[in-house]
């Protein structure tokens, strides 16, 4: 046991040391490849960002073409509705308009009140005349 703790105490300070050395990097040997790397992966990376920025863009903008495909599609049905609405209410009212005309001509058919008046004294008068009519059957009879 004694053994196995001196092995990770040893193993731990080597560690330790190994983080306080300083990292020495070297330059490249060839410089102006290191530059071409640096510049072709700065490519790359606007490349990159720019494919990417593309995709986003046509994603919304399918997006947007089936938002407004189905817009059309809603507004279609609801214009179809609509001009039925109107041909119901067109119907409807060519109804309305000759029922008017046929109850005017009905109405002009029946008597008006000076006709009902006349109708009344004819009355009157037939009535008078039946009655001394038939008062003087019952003073002949």
């Amino acid at each position: 046991m004694a053994e196995l703790g001196s092995k990770l105490a040893a193993r731990n300070t080597a560690f330790v040391m190994s983080l306080s050395q300083e990292v020495v990097v070297t330059p490249a040997e060839n410089a102006p490849w290191g530059l071409l790397e640096w510049a072709v992966v700065g490519l790359a990376s606007i490349g990159a960002s720019c494919a990417a920025f593309v995709w986003r863009l046509m994603m919304r903008l399918y997006t947007i073409e089936i938002a407004v495909g189905q817009q059309w599609r809603d507004l279609d049905a609801a214009q179809s509705k609509a001009e039925s609405a109107m041909l119901r209410l067109a119907e409807r009212l060519a109804m309305l308009h000759d029922e008017h005309y046929r109850l005017r001509e009905t109405i002009g058919a029946l008597p008006n009140r000076t006709d009902i008046h006349d109708l009344e004294l004819r009355l009157g008068e037939t009535g008078s005349r039946t009655r001394s009519s038939a008062h003087a059957w019952r003073a002949g009879g």
